[in-house]
């Protein structure tokens, strides 16, 4: 049989395997490019969620520290059971605490004696709540701002006496123009189904939960020591600026887990002023 009729018969077994190794060749080589950017889409996307987790960590603690101190006419810390608090601090377990206002301030129209005053009734405050006395006549400028507790309320007409339970070593610099209703709202890391979580509660409350699957937070706390607005150092957290010191600045930093081990780490600069 001639070479011809063999060829008008089809192909030879060497091409059909030539051309099942180019097939399959091909075949491997479209396949080991879709893996490859479906993988790096993964990553990309696994990347972009770790930014976010990072942002939202940042946003949360920041949008609360640039409102600390509103209603303390530039207070930077207050006295709580004799001792001074900064409106912005350390927590032991490498958090923050932030001051925060609940309301506008009561004005405060009479002292019926040290503890009991006559404010203007707005309903706002509640037996437990945690008051500080702003516009004391003879305040030392920079001294730290009175805090009580509020130990009941009888309701008027148009007004209510409130009396208030002011803690140890209160020094008592003349009857306050008005009181502000404070809280203490605290962030930490905190473990959750063998991840950290970030946490806020305000003081006494619940730990509910801002972002998942956070890695690391750090806090530092840039002071002015000196007196001449210059930041003179950065405290890591868990040392707590003294009332002597003057805060300027807070660096927070978080880091999430992206893909293969990898990290997405942010930052956020934020200024403190009390108002």
């Amino acid at each position: 049989m001639s070479t011809a009729a063999i060829r008008d018969g089809g192909y030879s077994l060497l091409e059909l395997i030539v051309a099942a190794c180019c097939t399959a060749l091909l075949a491997g080589a479209v396949l080991s490019l879709l893996v490859g950017s479906a993988r790096t889409e993964r990553r990309r996307a696994r990347s972009l969620d770790a930014e976010m987790r990072v942002d939202s960590a940042l946003q949360a603690i920041s949008a609360d520290l640039r409102v600390v101190g509103v209603g303390l006419e530039g207070g930077r810390s207050v006295q709580r059971g004799g001792h001074d608090t900064p409106i912005v601090g350390a927590l032991p377990n490498g958090g923050i605490q932030i001051l925060r206002s609940l309301g506008p301030a009561l004005e405060v129209r009479a002292a019926l004696n040290a503890n009991t005053y006559e404010v203007g009734a707005t309903g706002s405050l509640v037996a437990g709540m945690e008051v500080v006395a702003v516009g004391q006549p003879g305040r030392p400028s920079g001294a730290a701002l009175p805090a009580g507790s509020v130990v009941s309320i009888i309701p008027g007409s148009g007004s209510e006496i409130v009396q208030i339970s002011w803690g140890a070593g209160v020094v008592a610099w003349g009857l306050p123009r008005a009181l502000l209703p404070i809280t203490w709202r605290e962030y930490a890391l905190r473990g959750f189904n063998g991840a950290h979580q970030l946490r806020r509660r305000d003081r006494g409350g619940f730990w509910q939960p801002v972002v998942d699957d956070l890695s690391g937070l750090a806090v530092r706390y840039l002071i002015d020591r000196d007196g001449d607005t210059i930041p003179d150092s950065a405290t890591t957290a868990g040392a707590v600026p003294g009332t002597s010191e003057r805060l300027l600045f807070v660096r927070l930093e978080a880091r999430a887990e992206a893909a293969f081990g990898q990290e997405v780490a942010g930052s956020k600069w934020v200024r403190v002023e009390p108002q």
